[in-house]
């Protein structure tokens, strides 16, 4: 029958593919793509 004695194996392997996962979904998503706010478009005018 199934063996439940070692759960802590399937708990790495199971945080290994979410944390892969998330490094892959953000590596899609680089930061360079992201526009960034300009002074106009906040309002902030110069004193």
């Amino acid at each position: 029958m199934l063996n439940y004695k070692k759960p802590a194996f399937w708990v790495i392997v199971v945080s290994m593919i979410a944390v892969i996962g998330l490094v892959v979904g953000l590596m899609s998503d680089p930061v360079d793509s992201i526009r960034l706010l300009e002074a106009e478009t906040v309002g902030l005018t110069p004193e």
